[in-house]
């Protein structure tokens, strides 16, 4: 399986499960995944027997794999929507310390950011949503450089 995975011409790797080399798993194409011992979401960890493990014959494996990989990436619907919108959890207006008008803003009035932690506190938020998270790396000054 793992041969045929990465397109091996050979055998010429093994099998651990843990990064240090140890608990080696066999190469056996009779074996199933339970009996060599492993279960859903266990790490393997290959190591090349030889330093060519990953060069075909004719050294062009770097265009190959290259060539694999999908150049363009389709959002999902959802997430183009998400995109489209401002993102912030509007506030309402505060009647003691509020002292404009109906359509401007001050600092007690001004909507929370989706990644605002005293907001996320306060309403019980364990974990930000993954475009809150995103927001939050991009905004500010640096715009996440």
């Amino acid at each position: 399986l793992v041969q045929k995975s990465f397109e091996l011409s050979s055998l010429q790797f093994s099998l651990f499960k843990r990064q240090n080399k140890t608990d080696s798993v066999d190469n056996s194409r009779t074996k199933t995944v339970k009996a060599a011992g492993l279960n859903h979401g266990d790490r393997l960890f290959m190591f090349p027997k030889t330093q060519n493990l990953f060069q075909n014959a004719n050294s062009s494996s770097q265009t190959e794999t290259k060539s694999k990989v999908p150049s363009v990436v389709v959002e999902d619907e959802i997430d183009i929507e998400l995109s489209k919108l401002e993102g912030s959890i509007p506030k309402s207006k505060d009647k003691l310390n509020c002292q404009h008008q109906g359509n401007s803003q001050c600092v007690h009035c001004i909507p929370y950011d989706p990644f605002d932690e005293e907001y996320l506190k306060e309403q019980k938020i364990k974990f930000m949503s993954f475009h809150s998270y995103i927001r939050k790396l991009s905004g500010g000054l640096s715009k996440g450089k």
